[in-house]
């Protein structure tokens, strides 16, 4: 995107945006020239682009370059424009942008071919291309010598350049563009950008995607084996105790016996213990008893 610049003065002058720039000596211009020969709203330059034409609104004389204008001329790149006794300039800022910016040498080209991991997501549709990777030194603009070209008429030709700093840190510098490279919706000149940083060029925005750390990376576990268990758990050993089966005992007993038998066996609670003699003694009394029972049914009968 072009300039206009009042020849001799340290400001920088004015950008030439669509649709049209006013200059006069009324405030209400774009470009305000404290001149008495110059009127009101003395002439507009209209914008398409980088094309200009001049619109003669003043009955005073304009010269381009020189020359004497009618009320409609085309302008360029260096033209000079004389209103009274002021001269304006039309300049091309990218090529103060170039001196601040050199191109990188052809011995450093293999820097710049290094994927760096960084890349940004445009968040917004209609784009020929929505995701770009950046490289060290790469360019953003409309014009075809930048590394992301987008067509956009409010991009400037060379709007920001990407740098690589540091430890694979990501650096964006605006190069004087019309229009700003804002980050995080502030505007800067250069700044570090980090994974999730809005940047904006102009309208048009997009999201930063930083290089995957190993923080980031979900660590895979390794199977456990079975010597892992073993070696890392405490063996515990289970032993099935069976208890000795009680040896059957067939006796023949009357209704009348078997009953004072059952009677006699609810009385006595026997506790088996196979370690000490208690449990002997208790069983060999309840064989006494049962024997003692069994004789006197027998006497019974006969």
């Amino acid at each position: 995107m072009l300039k206009l610049k009042v020849v001799g003065d340290n400001k920088d002058g004015i950008w030439l945006v669509e649709p049209k720039v006013s200059v006069g000596s009324s405030s209400t211009n774009n470009l305000v020239i404290h001149d008495p020969n110059v009127d009101a709203c003395h002439l507009e330059i209209f914008v398409r682009g980088e094309d200009l034409l001049i619109h003669k609104r003043s009955e005073q004389a304009i010269f381009v370059n020189g020359s004497r204008i009618g009320l409609k001329v085309r302008a360029y790149v260096n033209d000079e424009i004389t209103l009274g006794s002021t001269r304006l300039k039309i300049i091309d800022p990218k090529n103060q942008a170039a001196i601040k910016h050199p191109v990188t040498s052809v011995s450093d080209t293999n820097n710049i071919a290094k994927p760096s991991g960084w890349s940004i997501t445009a968040q917004q549709v209609g784009l020929s291309k929505n995701h770009y990777d950046i490289r060290d030194g790469f360019t953003v603009g409309r014009a075809k010598d930048c590394d992301i070209v987008i067509l956009l008429a409010h991009l400037s030709r060379h709007h920001a350049q990407f740098r690589l700093v540091g430890n694979n840190r990501l650096e964006v510098s605006d190069l004087n563009s019309s229009n700003g490279t804002y980050v995080n919706g502030r505007p800067i000149s250069t700044t570090i950008l980090n994974p999730g940083d809005e940047l904006r060029f102009d309208s048009l925005t997009f999201k930063v995607n930083g290089p995957q750390n190993d923080s980031d990376k979900t660590m895979v576990r390794s199977a456990i084996s079975e010597e892992m268990i073993q070696a890392g758990a405490p063996s515990v050993r289970t032993e099935n105790i069976k208890p000795k089966p009680a040896k059957p005992v067939s006796v023949s007993l009357s209704n009348s016996t078997a009953r004072n038998v059952e009677r006699s066996n609810s009385r006595v609670s026997v506790n088996r213990d196979d370690d000490g003699g208690v449990g002997i003694k208790l069983l060999l009394i309840g064989s006494l008893v049962l024997a003692l029972i069994l004789v006197s049914a027998l006497l019974f009968v006969f």
